[in-house]
């Protein structure tokens, strides 16, 4: 488990050694075996890396260098070892899946959605269909990730790294917004985890040091503090470090302190009753907050009768009389806690919000803070966080003052020159300088108005050029949905469920308005004759005069229950054919040939695909098909970089197939197991032209796949290749073609890799151009 579950035991580093040098690779391994037995793990890993180079066939010693740097969450040296046997999962547990997971985190997004699916194709364990519905969340994550790093600065949220008058060299963690000019939190710069304290003065946090007030346990783990809501009571943790569950770094316990107003100090901690601290599990983070005449204290636990690893839980007890005692532990229920750990919880009683962190829902790093609205067991659906209070990093411990405007949280991430390593947690504080909203309600059937589960709900921004930008998408489990939302924008919903019609809904948000939208939606059933999807538009909440954009959707046919499906190719042309059918025969039905014309190699070509329109048209399509040979070295015209022309795009349903669970969608080998992802088939992508201000500096490379007249991102070519890699475009006006491209590998073996699955996947014709800082430079040829 990462320390930040619990409390971060740091070992002591031992001296190195000063013939360190000139040790043997067996003296290195020997070594490095010790330094790991004490949890030096840092040091550990560094030998072993060292033993490998000494010894490069030996391949399980650069697999335990990346496992001892993921110890220490040293991820962009785990990758590193990782990618050396990236592919031996036999061999070594899952690797190529913990490579992914570390480029992932170290923010290589486009790199890591490449390797998940490398992975997961050439994966054969026993569990490789838990494992794809895993990717598909990872992959998920890292889609979410792309999409909020272009629009970051829009949001106006500001993150500051605290002074070294709080953090240190060692861990900090745990803050307690007290006041706004009081601070407590958790640190391991003694050596031992003590709670310090620190005041804001004229706009600086003073020098910290330890609260006199909880001295008690001199030689004890003594942290994770949190005062009830009326201060007069305080609970923390005390943890062992010998006695650790497995996969742990410590068993945790929790306490609590009264305050003794003719006394006026805190009184001898008291060791909370069994059934909150049960045995041979870990009891942690605890946050207490007084709703109504209950106080209510939240933790996080990994007991039995959870839904896996570590969960958020609580318990009651009545504020009034003499009763002091709580009730019986009960489980914040799935739409919080996931087979992942969910940790540091948080709660609102203003906002009715529960905060926490999570590595099992989607995420964009490892542990991601998440907000979810109810209480008890009763929450809506999560939201996350975003960018910039969530990162490739860890992020956790989340509380915040003013209803949500300033706050505290802990990251390990890397923060310019204040914070250059990933291995320990700092505290950062955030600030909202805009209005935040919130939209929320229930989703119902229409004809049965009964609530509806297993929705997909998806947020979009609507910008002012019409494009959909992508916030969060989410699966709704009993009905309940809500979203954090920004003032004075335009927002689209969209609902998704099998055998139901698709629901858009578009609202926008006014500042001084409300600070809360509560818009229930209905979703129609399709008929059990008509299985043709078809997107309703027809609902504007609060603005007449906000119009929300049209919705085309490809005609899907229902999939029978008992039918072999030879490959995802055959299953999309069969689905074409039996489109394409349906429209020769039937006058009823509304149809638009959306047409693509491309180039290739000297060959020219062009294909068709049928989509449902609300209106009918009959006139024929026709477009010039031009032959067009490319050089092998371009010489880029000083306009090649303007904007290609504006096309339509078409949004795609498909949840018949996208429903198939992911081993059984193929017999092929190299597409039975590719996991969907959530912008293959239901939303519209439309790539933005290649920017050189966007560009990488130095050497990188693209894959071309192909050079079309007028790009149609919707059309069905694309798909097998969605989720490689991020899809661009070049215009290229002095031939007046579109040069489609998936991006960006920053090593020719990459490319070449991927080149093989691009190939496979119905682009034969496709190669590798070499670019220089936004430049092309040339073709890369065998």
């Amino acid at each position: 488990m990462a320390r930040l579950l619990l409390i971060t035991v740091c070992s002591l580093l031992l001296p190195v050694l000063s013939q360190a040098q000139n040790l043997s690779w067996r003296q290195h391994v020997k070594l490095a075996d010790k330094l790991a037995q004490q949890r030096n793990y840092a040091n550990a890993a560094d030998h072993y890396e060292k033993a490998w180079r000494a010894k490069p066939e030996n391949l399980e010693l650069i697999y335990k260098a990346g496992e001892n740097y993921a110890m220490v969450r040293d991820f962009k040296r785990a990758a590193d070892a990782y990618s050396k046997i990236k592919k031996e999962n036999e061999t070594f547990d899952q690797v190529g899946f913990k490579y992914a997971k570390s480029l992932k985190q170290t923010g290589q997004y486009d790199s890591a959605i490449r390797e998940f699916i490398f992975f997961i194709n050439a994966y054969q364990g026993d569990d490789k269909y838990v494992l794809s519905e895993v990717i598909q969340q990872e992959i998920k994550g890292c889609e979410m990730a792309i999409q909020q790093k272009e629009v970051l600065a829009e949001q106006g949220v500001v993150v500051d790294h605290l002074s070294e008058n709080v953090n240190s060299l060692e861990s900090e963690f745990a803050p307690i917004a007290y006041s706004d000019d009081l601070l407590y939190f958790s640190s391991l710069k003694l050596g031992k985890a003590k709670i310090f304290r620190s005041q804001l003065i004229e706009g600086k946090w003073a020098q910290s040091n330890v609260s006199r007030g909880f001295n008690t346990f001199k030689d004890s783990n003594f942290c994770n503090g949190s005062f009830s809501t009326d201060n007069k009571r305080f609970y923390f943790t005390i943890c062992d470090e010998e006695n650790a569950p497995v996969g742990l770094t410590a068993r945790c316990e929790i306490y609590v302190s009264s305050w003794a107003e003719g006394d006026n100090q805190w009184t001898e901690p008291v060791l909370l009753s069994k059934e909150i601290n049960m045995d041979v599990c870990t009891n942690t983070h605890p946050f207490a907050v007084i709703d109504g005449e209950k106080e209510i204290l939240y933790f996080a636990s990994n007991r039995k009768g959870g839904k896996g690893g570590m969960d958020i839980w609580f318990v009651e007890r009545w504020t009034v009389g003499s009763n002091t005692e709580f009730g019986l532990p009960r489980n914040a229920g799935p739409i919080v806690n996931t087979i992942g750990d969910e940790i540091t919880p948080f709660y609102d009683v203003n906002q009715s919000s529960l905060y926490f962190s999570s590595n099992g829902h989607i995420n964009i790093g490892g542990y991601d803070i998440i907000q979810v609205t109810g209480k008890g067991a009763e929450f809506s659906a999560p939201t996350n966080l975003g960018m910039p209070i969530n990162s490739p990093a860890d992020d956790n411990y989340y509380v915040h003052l003013y209803e949500g405007a300033q706050g505290f949280f802990v990251s390990n991430r890397m923060f310019g020159m204040d914070k250059v390593s990933t291995t320990q947690e700092d505290i950062f504080s955030f600030n909202v300088p805009i209005q935040r909203m919130m939209v929320k309600g229930q989703i119902y059937d229409l004809s049965s108005e009964l609530p509806l589960e297993n929705v997909e709900v998806a947020l979009y921004e609507i910008q002012e050029n019409q494009d959909a930008r992508l916030w969060v998408s989410n699966n709704v489990d009993n009905g309940n949905y809500s979203f954090q939302v920004f003032a004075n924008k335009n927002y689209e919903i969209r609902l998704e469920k099998d055998k139901y019609r698709v629901k858009t809904m578009a609202f926008q948000t006014n500042e001084g308005d409300k600070s809360i939208y509560d818009i229930n939606l209905f979703m129609e059933q399709l008929p059990n004759n008509n299985p043709i999807g078809v997107a309703s538009t027809d609902d504007i909440i609060d603005v007449p005069e906000a119009t929300p954009e049209t919705v085309v959707e490809q005609t899907v046919v229902n999939q029978p229950e008992s039918s072999n499906i030879p490959s995802a190719y055959d299953y999309t042309v069969q689905e074409e054919q039996v489109v394409e059918n349906l429209a020769e025969t039937s006058e009823t039905l509304n149809s638009y040939d959306a047409t693509e014309s491309f180039v290739s190699k000297g060959q020219s070509y062009e294909t068709t695909e049928t989509y449902e329109t609300p209106t009918i048209n009959t006139a024929p399509v026709s477009e010039s098909v031009i032959t067009y040979t490319e050089p092998d070295t371009y010489t880029p015209p000083t306009n090649t970089y303007t904007a290609p022309p504006v096309t339509e795009s078409y949004t795609t349903t498909t949840s018949n197939y996208n429903s198939l669970p992911a081993v059984i969608r193929s017999s092929d080998p190299d597409l039975a197991n590719y996991p969907l992802t959530s912008n293959d088939y239901n939303r519209v992508d439309n790539p933005r032209p290649t920017s050189k201000a966007d560009a990488p500096s130095g050497d990188y490379y693209k894959i071309q796949l192909i050079a079309v007249t007028a790009y149609n991102p919707s059309h069905r070519r694309y798909r097998p290749v969605k989720g490689l890699g991020r899809i661009e475009t070049e215009y290229f006006a002095g031939k007046d073609v579109v040069r489609v491209l998936l991006s960006n590998f920053f090593s020719e073996d990459e490319a070449w890799d991927m080149l093989q699955t691009v190939q496979d996947r119905g682009f034969e014709g496709a190669y590798i151009v070499k670019y220089n800082s936004g430049n092309r430079v040339r073709r890369i040829r065998d």
